[in-house]
C-alpha cells in the first residue's frame, strides 16, 4: 500500500507540474514518474527505494546459461528492508490509447496494438511469474481512461480468456479514480492484480 500510494502522489505531482509529453515513450514517462515520486519524499521517511527498468535475474542466470541480457526488465522496483528481510515491490508500465493517433514526428500510434500489448506483456508476465509481486501502471496518453479500461475489456471478452482473466473494474478497496482490478483464476487459485490508469491527456 505504500508503494501504491507514492505511485499515486508521483502521479498527482506528474499532472501537476505538467513537464511531460503525451508523445514520450513508456520508458520516458517512467523515469519522469520515479523522478517525481522522489520529489514528494513520500517514501523517505518509510526508508523506501525506489529504481528504474531493474532487471529480474533467475536461477537460469545466476547458476544456468542463460544470458542476462535477455532477462526481464520490469519498469519499477520498490525495496525495503524490515531488519534482515529485504521485501521488493513492482510495477509494470504501458503507453495505452483509446483511438489512433499521430505524434509530432509522424510516427502513427496503434491502440489496438496498445491495448493488446497490455494483456499479453502486462497481465501475462505477472500471472505466468515472469514479474514477481506487483501491479500494472497505464499510461492514457490518448482519450479517456473509461473508454480505454472499456476497450481493454472488450479484448479480454472477444479472446475468451475468462476466467483466467476478468474484466478490469474499479477498485472497491480503494477510494481513489485511478485504480482498478483484475480477478484471475489460476491453477484453481483466485489470483488478483491491481490496475493504475495515470490519465496523462488532456481528454479528461
Amino acid at each position: 500500500m505504500l508503494c501504491l500510494d507514492a505511485l499515486q502522489r508521483g502521479y498527482e505531482c506528474m499532472v501537476s507540474d505538467e513537464q511531460y509529453d503525451v508523445d514520450w515513450k513508456e520508458d520516458k514517462l517512467t523515469a519522469h514518474l520515479v523522478a517525481k515520486i522522489k520529489l514528494t519524499g513520500v517514501l523517505n521517511s518509510k526508508q523506501i527505494s525506489v529504481n528504474h527498468q531493474p532487471p529480474i535475474y533467475d536461477e537460469g542466470v545466476i547458476f544456468g546459461e542463460e544470458d542476462p541480457n535477455e532477462a526481464p526488465r520490469v519498469d519499477f522496483k520498490f525495496t525495503k528492508w524490515y531488519g534482515h528481510f529485504e521485501y521488493n515491490f513492482y510495477s509494470e508500465a504501458k503507453n495505452l490509447s483509446e483511438a489512433d493517433w499521430q505524434k509530432k514526428n509522424g510516427a502513427l500510434v496503434s491502440a489496438s496494438k496498445y491495448r493488446a500489448r497490455y494483456i499479453d506483456t502486462g497481465i501475462e508476465n505477472f500471472l505466468s511469474g515472469r514479474y514477481p509481486e506487483g501491479c500494472l501502471l497505464g499510461y492514457v496518453v490518448n482519450g479517456k481512461t473509461e473508454k480505454v479500461v472499456k476497450g481493454i475489456n472488450r479484448l479480454i471478452e472477444t479472446r475468451q480468456l475468462m476466467p483466467k482473466t476478468g474484466p478490469i473494474e474499479r477498485d472497491i478497496e480503494i477510494l481513489s479514480p485511478i485504480f482498478y482490478r483484475t480477478e484471475h483464476l489460476v491453477g484453481g487459485n483466485k489470483i488478483f492484480i491491481r490496475h493504475l490508469f495515470m490519465q496523462l491527456s488532456m481528454e479528461k
